[in-house]
């Protein structure tokens, strides 16, 4: 299993993660962009400047073990 999996998320204005959605996959895996997309969810970042959200389109690039 290799490819590129690109994960839209949403970075609230308390720092967690709002929403977090498969954008772009190759891997054609929904098990592993499932589990991906929930493990997003479980993030915290800094709270965004401004007291805003922040939008990401961040890739991720697996290949075989």
């Amino acid at each position: 299993l290799g490819g590129k999996v690109t994960v839209k998320f949403t970075i609230a204005k308390n720092g967690q993660v709002s929403a977090a959605k498969t954008k772009v996959s190759s891997l054609a895996n929904s098990a592993v962009e499932g589990c991906l997309n929930k493990t997003m969810m479980k993030l915290q970042f800094p709270a965004p400047k401004g007291d805003g959200i922040v939008i990401v389109a961040y890739p991720f690039l697996f290949g075989p073990g």
